[in-house]
């Protein structure tokens, strides 16, 4: 920045106040926050100023080029937070060497001239990569869901058995184990269709076809209009409590506590922690 002074008893003071102004647009801190490189001052201001506005925090700002420091500063954040430990460049270039560094560090380098598709491009990545996320738990999880044997609707016995079912709540997905009304382990649901269509879940009120592996007769081991239930484990539910907060009503809660007295007649101490918790979460859903 160019200031215009009087005279040279000026000089120092009007200096001191230019290298403020400068440290609060040049900044580095020591948090968990995004890398910032644009090519003037204003434009690093304005982009620092989005983020900030925005509840997305600034470890390090500047202007010029990328950095192998830049890069080593967002990657010692990625290791904490891979959300907050990118770099995101306005208007400036990354030297071919940094590109490599960065790639080889894991850390995701965002690129653009105009300032809102920047953080745009930040934003929708971080949605896009927290849902895959959600997905990937997702499926590592066995959600907590009660179904019903369709009458008339055996198509197979065995090997694997192959029956319609009603979802009466919660869930289910391929993979998931299933168990009898009295705690029976019966096998693992391999696959879900909908009028000859695979489906990757079926939700509360759905009617569809499982195919059933595992040791297992129907007529010997389940019948039709029987009750079944998926067999979470304690780490599942509590997950399922954890992390998947929207999938949680009276309805899943309802559900969990019948799981747990079936699990119970096992095991006395199951799920007592996850009682627990439920009860809070029932008076947050009042």
């Amino acid at each position: 920045p160019l200031q215009a002074v009087e005279n040279e008893e000026e000089v120092e003071e009007v200096s001191k106040k230019i290298a403020e102004e400068l440290m609060q647009v040049r900044f580095s801190k020591n948090i968990v926050g995004v890398v910032v490189k644009a090519d003037t001052l204003g434009t690093l201001e304005a982009v620092v100023s989005m983020l900030e506005n925005r509840g997305i925090p600034v470890r390090l700002a500047d202007v010029g080029p990328l950095t192998r420091r830049e890069v080593i500063e967002a990657s010692i954040v990625a290791k904490e937070n891979k959300y907050l430990g990118v770099i995101l460049l306005f208007n400036v270039k990354a030297p071919p060497d940094i590109e490599e560094l960065a790639l080889r560090e894991g850390v995701k380098i965002f690129r653009e001239s105009i300032i809102y598709k920047l953080i745009e491009s930040y934003e929708e990545w971080v949605t896009e990569e927290k849902s895959k996320e959600a997905l990937e738990k997702a499926l590592k999880t066995v959600f907590p869901a009660k179904l019903q044997v369709l009458p008339g609707c055996v198509f197979r016995r065995s090997n694997p058995a192959i029956v319609g079912v009603r979802v009466l709540g919660g869930v289910i997905r391929p993979g998931y184990r299933l168990m009898r009304y009295d705690g029976r382990l019966l096998g693992k649901i391999n696959q879900i269709q909908l009028k000859g269509k695979p489906l990757q879940e079926a939700r509360s009120g759905s009617e569809v076809a499982i195919s059933i592996e595992g040791d297992v007769l129907v007529g010997r081991h389940f019948d039709e209009n029987d009750i079944l239930y998926t067999d979470p484990t304690e780490k599942d539910l509590e997950t399922f409590i954890n992390d998947f907060k929207n999938e949680l009503n009276s309805e899943t809660i309802h559900l969990i506590k019948e799981i747990i007295e079936i699990k119970q007649k096992e095991d006395k101490r199951f799920g007592l922690s996850i009682l627990v918790k439920l009860r809070s979460q029932t008076q947050e859903i009042r």
